[in-house]
């Protein structure tokens, strides 16, 4: 019985996921988003070559051996905002876009669940990102041109970037529930989005250096700065040579330490919360988008 009911469950999510996934896919928009997308990242690391190369023409004497570093550094940073820039348009009409078409109650009253239509409607979206993600591989390989970066590092600048999707996402999908105009959600939640990838990060560095003139000692990080996701991408791939120390400086890596308690790095503190955050937003939204009880009724 539960094995039947377990089965139920993902027909049910197979079902929303297949839908939103053809409306998601189809007409010349996805193929257009793509191509900007790839085109944006790969006009970035080629212009930064060549202003490398200018530089060593007129005597700017920088290093080969951190090339691949910093073009790595700066594609990285680049491609997370994108990431933060694409998501909200994904996910903040979701759910008042049904309202707007007058088709949430109908959907309400099928046998699917609330959490069924919220999390197949999130995946939907996680799962153009991680199209996006994987179609920009070929353009971080400049990178592997130069040296100096290693699997690794992509490995964890590709997960603070989908990991950035994922919050971003059900956040979305919440100001959606909340906010019934498409309009109204779309521009709550880029503010929310810009918030979380600005704000907290000067609101961070703002308090923890005035915690330290108090104090009469070295900043310390503050507890806002593991929830900003440039703080976490800094962390997870700054090495010698980074290409944007302004990012490193500021953020919260590695002038405001690792991590607290056991020296950690600040990004898996980062991930740990963004899935906490993450989890909870959907579980919210799941409530908030259960149908009334008179809906309920005329369903059964």
């Amino acid at each position: 019985m539960r094995g039947q009911n377990l089965r139920t469950a993902a027909l049910r999510l197979t079902a929303v996921l297949a839908k939103e996934l053809r409306s998601r896919m189809w007409g010349w928009r996805s193929a257009a988003t793509i191509t900007v997308y790839l085109g944006l990242l790969g006009l970035l690391g080629l212009g930064f070559v060549w202003q490398m190369q200018q530089m060593s023409v007129y005597g700017g004497g920088y290093q080969v051996a951190t090339l691949g570093l910093q073009v790595f550094g700066l594609l990285a940073v680049f491609q997370l905002l994108l990431v933060i820039f694409i998501v909200p348009g994904l996910t903040a009409g979701a759910i008042a876009g049904e309202r707007e078409r007058q088709t949430l109650d109908l959907l309400l009253v099928t046998p699917l669940s609330a959490f069924s239509i919220v999390l197949g409607k999130l995946l939907s979206s996680l799962a153009y990102v991680l199209v996006l993600l994987l179609a920009s591989l070929p353009v971080f390989s400049l990178a592997f041109l130069f040296g100096g970066v290693s699997p690794t590092m992509v490995a964890k600048a590709f997960l603070i970037s989908f990991s950035t999707a994922v919050l971003i996402g059900a956040l979305g999908l919440l100001v959606s529930t909340l906010i019934r105009r498409v309009q109204m959600a779309t521009v709550a939640t880029y503010g929310l989005a810009f918030f979380l990838t600005f704000g907290l990060g000067i609101a961070a560095v703002i308090l923890s250096i005035s915690s330290a003139v108090f104090r009469n000692g070295p900043p310390e990080t503050h507890w806002l700065v593991y929830m900003n996701p440039l703080a976490a991408m800094a962390s997870a791939v700054a090495q010698p040579g980074f290409g944007i120390p302004f990012v490193s400086l500021v953020f919260g890596y590695p002038g405001y330490g690792p991590g607290p308690g056991q020296g950690l790095p600040l990004w898996r503190f980062h991930l740990a919360i963004v899935a906490g955050v993450s989890l909870a937003l959907v579980l919210l939204t799941t409530v908030l988008l259960r149908p009334p009880r008179r809906l309920r009724r005329r369903a059964g």
